[in-house]
């Protein structure tokens, strides 16, 4: 197979490994210089063929050592002027900073797959696509230790797509000795101009590398309130991870968000942590908080503030070894990192839920067969939410007509959830309120229980391995939940705070 990779290479492709004192000699291409001829790095049985400039569009002929072996069209010079490794976005905050809005490495456990991207970019009007872009893998842990890693480097080269986005999926299945964390660094560079390229890290280990997980619910919480989050770093035992506040990465003091703290597995608060553009890359009074891990290599840390929303995250502070951008105690993007979502601290008003029952506690059940229709749109889900019928961009048919239809001769009973605050306001439209359904039935077997969400037109079917289930549903301009449960004859269920409802004939 012969292929012009740009206006300048054409990759020649033999069924057999090509020797490898292969010559630019040995090849020759009617009306187009040949200038050096090369082994691919990722490929023995393909040769890379350095030519000058070809013409657009023209036919070549290629001859091997004298023989016609067939020809290629020209294509025009598309050279990138630089390649970035796609970066991953970090969760949103306000503050617009150098470093938050995203970072340069990945994570994951042995044996499963990695996806490393790489965006080129090139002159205005030039096509990106079918450029061909090189990632060079090398497993950087110390090879020099009785733990180090046997993990060998990989040299692959993929084209990019017509977005000029080159993809290349990876794993590793070598571990060190221990339940160290090993690294791989990618370079990744144009193949035909090798001056552009970027870096990146993968950190793998025979578990999730590092972890960062809430311990208590809720993101949106009472001022004095407790957040605990716990933190495990594989093969920590003894280590410190750094912890801190995206919103105050690469902030001015005056703008750092001061009104969280953290307080370590001791008690002992830490105060606020923050990261400085007023403080040089080798100095070290930023504010730190660290946290030490366990023998297990894990620790829980505590967040209380008031007034303010932090997004909190922790990396390991590589402290210049194996890094790009080395520097003490400040989180570099390619720094094995993890982080949680954002939380917010304030004064939340206290709301008022009044939940009233329409019709008789002993509800009409359905008739065989009558649940057929919501029982095939479920399928094998548990929840499922029409939509409306749109022709034409206009609505024939709402998605609440269409749950009507499904639900004909269901019975069931419907009920109506109001929520307000203590001076009688509604809450807003869509607002999560919490139902808790207690369900089962007088006989072995029975039919299945179904909720519907008449707001949202959803069905949920209640699990019978479940006593209690708990659903969200959502408030509707009027800052009502409404809500129907059906279900056959000698089933029974109870939403909370109400008496018990039976399906009868």
């Amino acid at each position: 197979m012969i292929k012009a990779i740009n206006n300048t290479t054409v990759e020649v492709t033999f069924p057999e490994e090509v020797d490898t004192d292969v010559k630019a000699s040995d090849f020759s291409i009617d009306g187009l210089e040949i200038k050096n001829a090369a082994i691919k790095q990722s490929n023995k049985k393909a040769v890379v063929l350095t030519t000058a400039s070809q013409t657009a569009e023209k036919e070549y002929v290629l001859s091997y050592k004298d023989e016609v072996i067939g020809g290629f069209k020209g294509v025009a010079a598309v050279i990138p002027t630089a390649v970035k490794m796609t970066e991953f976005q970090n969760p949103v905050v306000e503050k617009e900073t150098t470093q938050v809005g995203s970072h340069k490495s990945q994570q994951a456990p042995l044996g499963t797959q990695v996806t490393l991207k790489a965006q080129v970019t090139v002159g205005e009007g030039q096509s990106k696509a079918n450029i061909p872009v090189t990632f060079n893998i090398i497993d950087s842990s110390n090879k020099e230790t009785a733990h180090a890693s046997l993990n060998q480097p990989i040299i692959a080269e993929a084209t990019t797509d017509e977005n000029g986005v080159a993809t290349y999926t990876y794993t590793r299945y070598a571990s060190t000795a221990y339940e160290l964390v090993t690294e791989d660094e990618v370079q990744v560079y144009a193949t035909g101009n090798p001056t552009a390229r970027d870096f990146s890290k993968v950190y793998w280990a025979a578990i999730q590398p590092l972890a960062l997980t809430e311990v208590t619910e809720g993101n949106n919480l009472n001022n004095g309130a407790k957040k605990v989050y716990k933190v495990k770093l594989a093969g920590g035992s003894g280590q410190t991870v750094n912890v801190g506040f995206l919103d105050n990465v690469n902030v001015t003091p005056d703008k750092a968000n001061k009104g969280v703290t953290v307080t370590d597995p001791t008690g002992k608060d830490l105060g606020y942590p923050g990261q400085f553009t007023t403080s040089s890359v080798d100095e070290t009074n930023n504010k730190q908080v660290k946290i030490t891990l366990d023998k297990k290599g894990e620790a829980t840390f505590t967040l209380t503030g008031s007034s303010e929303t932090v997004t909190p995250f922790v990396w390991v502070d590589r402290k210049g070894v194996n890094n790009t951008d080395p520097t003490v105690g400040r989180f570099d993007k390619t720094e094995l990192v993890a982080f949680a979502p954002p939380v917010a601290f304030g004064k939340i008003q206290n709301m008022e839920l009044t939940l009233t029952a329409l019709g008789t506690s002993n509800a009409a059940a359905f008739k065989d067969g009558a649940d057929a229709k919501i029982a095939d749109k479920l399928g094998a889900q548990s929840a499922y939410t029409y939509s409306n019928d749109v022709v034409n961009s206009k609505i024939t048919k709402t998605a609440a007509s269409k749950l009507a239809d499904d639900l004909e001769n269901t019975g069931g009973r419907d009920y109506k959830a109001v929520l307000k605050d203590k001076a009688g306001k509604l809450a807003p439209s869509g607002t999560d309120v919490k139902v808790s359904v207690k369900s089962g039935s007088a006989l072995t077997t029975t039919g299945p229980v179904y909720l519907v969400d008449n707001n949202t037109s959803t069905v949920y079917r209640l699990d019978s391995s479940k006593s209690e289930q708990e659903f969200t549903l959502k408030t509707d301009s009027k800052g009502e939940v409404s809500f129907t449960l059906i279900g056959k004859k000698d089933s029974y269920a109870t939403p909370r705070a109400l008496k018990n409802l039976h399906f009868l004939r």
